[in-house]
């Protein structure tokens, strides 16, 4: 008697779970999902090669290329691995054809004290004009620092916002009753 008892329970619960299941089917498949916002207007970069970063340890554009993609506000626009030199014209029609709102090309030369010397300049392709650049000296192990303070100004130029790559945490660790300041 009792295990017709639970069969009878288990059936009944059974039964109105499918059904509880089923009725909501149609419901889930007339849910529409729609991505609206940053990513729909992205601001394609052509972030060219930086002529002579062969002789680097690390390539300064592959953290640049990373940094803009991240951004969530600009994006990669294909430029190849060419490279370009920071004191050129660029060919604006060519570029401005294959998408890219904003060029950015750059150079990096050894200095006599083992540093290097990081060269970039950005172009604003529809407007066809020179927004400006920098110049970097780095030593091997500061050349992610300068590739992320790249980025910041390109992000400073092109949307008028600080931008965050070069930048580090702060925190303090308390042990009993002696603090020490962190800064990664």
């Amino acid at each position: 008697m009792r295990t017709a008892v639970l069969r009878t329970k288990i059936f009944f619960f059974a039964l109105f779970g499918g059904l509880s299941w089923i009725s909501t089917a149609p419901a889930m498949a007339q849910m529409n999902i729609e991505i609206a916002g940053v990513g729909q207007s992205q601001l394609p970069v052509a972030i060219m090669r930086f002529a002579g970063e062969t002789q680097l340890p690390m390539r300064p554009t592959d953290v640049i290329r990373s940094n803009i993609a991240r951004s969530g506000a600009l994006r990669n626009t294909e430029a190849g691995n060419g490279e370009l030199a920071w004191d050129i014209n660029p060919d604006y029609g060519s570029w401005n054809s294959r998408g890219a709102a904003a060029l950015a090309v750059g150079s990096v030369t050894k200095m006599s004290d083992g540093r290097f010397e990081i060269r970039y300049r950005l172009f604003d392709i529809r407007k066809q004009e020179s927004l400006g650049g920098l110049v970097i000296a780095a030593g091997p192990d500061d050349l992610r620092m300068a590739a992320h303070r790249i980025s910041d100004d390109i992000i400073q130029k092109l949307l008028g916002e600080r931008g965050i790559f070069s930048t580090r945490l702060s925190y303090v660790i308390r042990a009993g009753n002696n603090y020490r300041l962190v800064i990664s």
